[in-house]
């Protein structure tokens, strides 16, 4: 339930709203509030889950706001304005990421193939704010001149095309791991049962 609770809370951030925890309503963030709620009672693998999901959820923000820089052309476009601040809180959420892996690393890297896990969310979510950082910058210079013949001609969209394909790359390897490590945590007993039964 706390899990399920933590989920909710952050599906609501991600969206750029502020979950008032035991308030009668929600209210537009004035600024980032990524992550309000990851209760220390959770396992580490429910944490690392939680903060996996919450990247994740992050950078589909991310995704989708950049794709919608171009849809006006003009200069100081209020959509435009809307996926620079969706960027902006995409970043904020996995800076939180990164910043609560490295709070509570020793706590996750308990967990089966903890270190390698830890190690790689703390990488992806790093390279999502580099990417995430560098979009927004991108959005801004697009506010200044418009949206017209060549907008991703850009340092900005160039250096946060390299951050995100550096993140993919390390997302992958964290998928990856992600599931070598289930397989070995479902193997194990059945191997361990199989054996007894050889004997």
């Amino acid at each position: 339930m706390a899990l399920f609770v933590g989920l909710v809370a952050l599906a609501l951030v991600v969206a750029g709203l502020s979950f008032v925890i035991g308030g009668p309503h929600l209210k537009p963030a004035p600024g980032p509030e990524p992550l309000p709620v990851l209760l220390k009672g959770d396992s580490p693998e429910a944490a690392f889950t939680y903060l996996m999901a919450a990247n994740t959820a992050a950078d589909r923000v991310a995704s989708t706001a950049v794709s919608h820089a171009c849809v006006a052309q003009a200069p100081e476009s209020p959509s435009r304005q809307a996926a620079g601040a969706q960027l902006y809180q995409a970043a904020a959420t996995s800076r939180s990421v990164a910043a609560f892996v490295r709070a509570d690393q020793v706590r996750l890297a308990a967990m089966p193939e903890g270190q390698v896990l830890v190690g790689l969310l703390g990488r992806v979510a790093q390279a999502s704010v580099s990417a995430d950082v560098s979009f927004e910058s991108w959005i801004q210079d697009l506010q200044a001149t418009g949206c017209y013949s060549a907008p991703t001609n850009d340092l900005h969209y160039i250096a946060a095309l390299r951050a995100s394909a550096r993140g993919a790359v390390l997302h992958a390897d964290l998928t990856a791991a992600v599931a070598r490590e289930r397989v070995a945590t479902l193997w194990g007993p059945l191997r361990q049962k199989a054996g007894q039964r050889l004997r």
